[in-house]
């Protein structure tokens, strides 16, 4: 891992709202969030990662979607890149993007994300996820996806 990468996780990982996920090493959890918080529309370079910008990322707008899909869903990460809001959740080893009606790649719903293997990180899912769920509509790019 770069040192930038390094970096944010020292200091999400030292933010007093940072909550590690269940089922994921704590350093991988810390880099998806680092991945969701750069590619976040909100997030500014200068001021640096914040417990606001944490709390953005690990907060869901439909916290009761995990019971949409058998066996349930966990959330992962929300990312609002300015021009869409996407969230990231699983189920065992399988992805979802859950999308509301301004969506503009995917619409609203619960969406399988194509391209990340059964049994990813959360590090990879998180990569993956960014790329597809802004492909179309990245304002200035999407940090560092």
């Amino acid at each position: 891992m770069d040192n930038e990468l390094n970096s944010c996780i020292e200091k999400v990982r030292g933010l007093p709202n940072y909550a590690s996920a269940p089922g994921f090493p704590e350093q991988d959890y810390a880099s998806a969030l680092c991945f969701a918080i750069m590619a976040d529309d909100s997030y500014n370079p200068e001021v640096g990662i914040t417990a606001n910008m944490l709390a953005k990322v690990q907060t869901s707008r439909w916290p009761y979607v995990g019971k949409a899909v058998f066996g349930g869903m966990k959330h992962l990460v929300s990312v609002d890149n300015g021009g869409n809001y996407a969230e990231l959740w699983h189920s065992g080893e399988n992805w979802y993007a859950v999308t509301g009606r301004e969506n503009k790649v995917w619409g609203e719903g619960i969406h399988q994300v194509e391209g990340i293997r059964r049994g990813a990180t959360a590090h990879r899912a998180t990569i993956t996820f960014i790329r597809r769920a802004f492909r179309k509509t990245r304002r200035g790019g999407c940090g560092n996806c």
